[in-house]
């Protein structure tokens, strides 16, 4: 696919303080980064709001050897 036709990639992350914990949003395109104001109370909040504009959840790349070693045979 065409870098120029993808949909923006969007972050959620989890932060806390000392009295709460929440959610935020931040969206990746054109090769900059957005930070979104608003902040919501659940991880499922803030997914309904990705899915809202159209974007699409960034994939973090995970760095665990788990899946490779599960198929290797000894």
């Amino acid at each position: 696919m065409d870098k120029a036709m993808m949909k923006p990639q969007a972050s959620i992350k989890q932060q806390q303080t000392e009295q709460q914990s929440y959610f935020t949003v931040s969206v990746e395109s054109n090769g900059s980064t957005k930070d979104i104001e608003a902040q919501f109370t659940s991880f499922q909040q803030a997914l309904d709001f990705v899915m809202e504009n159209d974007w699409q959840v960034k994939r973090e790349p995970v760095n665990s050897s788990h899946v490779e070693m599960r198929f290797l045979k000894p």
